[in-house]
């Protein structure tokens, strides 16, 4: 079954828009995919560091 999504605005600085656009054109990828992707593994990085599982 298709994952809940819910609207957000953020203000990010236009570089790293750039830049996750460009990622997002190279993977053939939704926007929205890169940028709940890189979110992800800095979740799981973040708790790793914890000790923490996601």
């Amino acid at each position: 079954p298709p994952v809940p999504r819910k609207r957000h605005s953020f203000d990010l600085d236009v570089r790293l828009v750039k830049q996750l656009k460009l990622k997002s054109v190279q993977d053939d990828k939704p926007l929205y995919e890169t940028v709940e992707e890189a979110i992800r593994l800095y979740l799981l990085k973040d708790n790793d560091e914890d000790g923490q599982a996601l």
